[in-house]
């Protein structure tokens, strides 16, 4: 549909302008869908001679892409999204980085994230099975803020590619408090 829109592009054409379509080879040139090329030919065939009415074209692409084709291409989106998943979604990790280039990160943008403590258990239950659900626990702060509370002895010991724990309560409505 695209080159028959190029057929009278610059419209010196005042009459429909005709359109010829080769019908070999038709095994998709390892470019298209063998079964695809088939498919639109069929219609084209079914279709010569008659002009092309632009709101055809959709009908005519749910045939071409109906059945066997649309339930392989659903598998295959299917077995992407998981491998996708599994392989990126459910690895993502905050703080799984090199401990020195995040710090030079967070001094760049003058802030970081952090967990209040109390909400540790929450974020250890949710972690390996919904890392992004666990990064909506931290709460950002500064840099200065940050070395303030380190200086005050307020930052917990924390495992390798965990985010940095701060000992204070979060409220909803208030944020993290310090009482």
């Amino acid at each position: 549909m695209q080159r028959f829109g190029r057929i009278n592009r610059r419209r010196k054409q005042r009459d429909l302008a005709p359109v010829h379509v080769f019908r070999q080879p038709d095994d998709g040139q390892k470019i298209y869908d063998t079964e695809l090329v088939r498919r639109t030919i069929e219609i084209l065939e079914r279709e010569n001679g008659c002009p092309i009415d632009e709101n055809s074209i959709g009908a005519w692409l749910d045939e071409i892409y109906s059945g066997e084709i649309e339930a392989r291409w659903r598998e295959e989106y299917e077995i992407a999204a998981a491998d996708f998943d599994k392989t990126c979604v459910r690895t993502m990790r905050p703080f799984s980085a090199n401990e020195e280039l995040e710090n030079l990160f967070f001094k760049a943008f003058d802030g970081l994230e952090v967990l209040p403590g109390s909400m540790y258990k929450e974020y250890k239950s949710v972690c390996d099975n919904e890392p992004i659900r666990a990064g909506e626990l931290l709460v950002p702060i500064s840099w200065r803020r940050y070395h303030a509370l380190r200086n005050d002895d307020r930052i917990l010991p924390r495992e390798r590619k965990e985010p940095y724990r701060v000992n204070a309560a979060y409220d909803s409505e208030v944020g993290m408090t310090f009482d």
